[in-house]
């Protein structure tokens, strides 16, 4: 593998065949090269672990390419060296770097890869989050004096994304928290707690007017299909400390870029009630969540909003284009599986 006096890559037929039979030896295999492909954090990480092994056995004076272009592609390592370039890396010194070197190299590798792609376990969620920032299945059941599903729970995210929200965590800019949510809709949470203030928590009692109330939650035209909705019961990482205060709706989704999104109604309404249940803590009493459950279908645009008052969980509601200054959204960090 050389470098053109125009920096462009020409790719020997040899020496890509000798690449991947030293890669194979060592446990790199083409799942690796396809995660690196589609995952450009991924590929950031192995181009870290491949320069710091290339300064170690001092040849990473020219590590850096010229102009980061590729002139041909070969299958899948073709498109594994594109993805590499682009973190300013020139992987024709891997074919000067010794066995040992490379063995090490691939065991970083693998170990990256399986923070990369393979779920959490429950014990390093609660390392990482903490374990104020958890509430497990088991937990769960008790607040909610049910039984659990049967089987493993899996957590569907990486340990990759549970350490970044925990990362973000320690900002202080966020309020990243792991809670197991039953397959229970709005109506039916609603139907379990009342609407007692004497009996926390509990939805708000229907004041007769349609702000400050869940009258909507006994309304057959309203919310036809998503009041019925029931979640999927599954670990959920909610972010608590809302975005997007004084932004309209798309301003907030924008907020949370392509990895989150608005949390679900039932969602948010379940988890707030067992953090209330285990702490003692009203999330959402200052300031309002903007859910992405429309009211009315013939009324588009126009979304529930929820608070947690001392009176119980309110039901108001505010059309997209119409921020407010205490409306922000608490984002559902998106499954990775």
């Amino acid at each position: 593998m050389s470098t053109s006096s125009h920096g462009l890559w020409t790719i020997n037929l040899h020496q890509i065949v000798e690449l991947l039979k030293i890669f194979e030896r060592h446990g790199i295999e083409l799942e690796h090269f396809r995660r690196i492909r589609s995952d450009k954090d991924f590929a950031s990480k192995v181009a870290g672990i491949i320069r710091e092994q290339l300064d170690q056995v001092g040849i990473a004076e020219s590590v850096y390419s010229q102009d980061g272009l590729l002139s041909m592609q070969f299958g899948q390592l073709g498109a594994t060296l594109s993805a590499l370039e682009k973190e300013g890396l020139d992987l024709s010194h891997l074919c000067r770097m010794r066995e040992e070197e490379m063995h090490l190299m691939a065991k970083l590798i693998r170990v990256q890869f399986q923070c990369f792609t393979k779920p959490c376990s429950m014990k390093e969620a609660v390392r990482l989050l903490g374990r104020e920032k958890v509430i497990n299945g088991k937990k769960a059941s008790v607040l909610w004096k049910c039984d659990m599903p049967k089987g493993r729970i899996p957590i569907k995210y990486t340990r990759r994304t549970i350490e970044e929200c925990a990362g973000q965590n320690k900002t202080h800019r966020s309020d990243w928290r792991l809670v197991y949510v039953f397959d229970w809709s709005l109506r039916k949470l609603r139907g379990m707690v009342g609407n007692n203030p004497n009996n926390a928590p509990n939805f708000a009692p229907n004041s007769g007017h349609p702000q400050g109330a869940d009258w909507w939650l006994d309304v057959g035209r309203f919310l036809a299909h998503e009041i019925e909705e029931t979640p999927r019961w599954a670990y959920h990482l909610i972010n608590f400390k809302p975005v997007g205060f004084g932004s309209d709706f798309s301003a907030q989704q924008m907020c949370m870029r392509d990895k989150a999104e608005h949390c679900n109604a039932a969602v948010f309404a379940q988890a707030i009630f067992a953090i209330f249940m285990m702490t003692g803590e009203r999330i959402a009493q200052d300031w309002m969540h903007w859910c992405d459950m429309e009211l009315n279908p013939l009324d588009p645009g126009n979304y529930v909003v929820l608070r947690f008052t001392k009176e119980g969980l309110v039901l108001t509601r505010n059309y997209a284009d119409r921020p407010q200054y205490d409306l922000g959204a608490a984002a559902f960090r998106k499954f990775d599986y």
